[in-house]
């Protein structure tokens, strides 16, 4: 029976033959794809574009036809009813209010820099003199 040690011990001892067979079966791959490569540009002037049937994609999906095409005319688009309207005026009205709301969450009151003592400003500022200005609303 074998232990860790000759296994890893006969690992070391392989790992230069097998890096040499996959170091081989690698070059004789590259070596079969340019010679398909070439066999295919040699074979492949020969063909006319025509003849060679398109290869489709693997995304492309052709639909069922179910009956005789359309006449070409602009499709109609349905006129919203009075819910839809109402609905839709509802839910403008509900965003413009919370957008309010964070407005006023996120302005800075007034009277915060006159709150500020001459102390607790850097540079022996006076508190008068700090500005602040509120964001503009459109």
């Amino acid at each position: 029976m074998l232990d860790w040690n000759e296994i890893a011990s006969y690992g070391i001892e392989m790992a230069p033959a097998a890096f040499a067979v996959l170091a081989a079966v690698l070059v004789i791959w590259l070596v079969w794809r340019l010679v398909r490569g070439a066999l295919r540009l040699v074979l492949g002037a020969r063909e006319s574009p025509a003849d060679a049937p398109r290869p489709r994609k693997a995304t492309e999906r052709r639909e069922p036809v179910l009956g005789p095409p359309a006449a070409a005319s602009v499709p109609s688009r349905p006129v919203p009813d009075a819910a839809d309207v109402l609905a839709l005026k509802a839910s403008i009205d509900a965003l413009t209010r919370q957008i309010a709301s964070l407005e006023k969450k996120l302005t800075v009151p007034p009277e915060a820099p006159a709150a500020l003592s001459p102390s607790r400003t850097t540079g022996g500022e006076d508190a008068s003199r700090i500005s602040v200005t509120p964001p503009l609303s459109s």
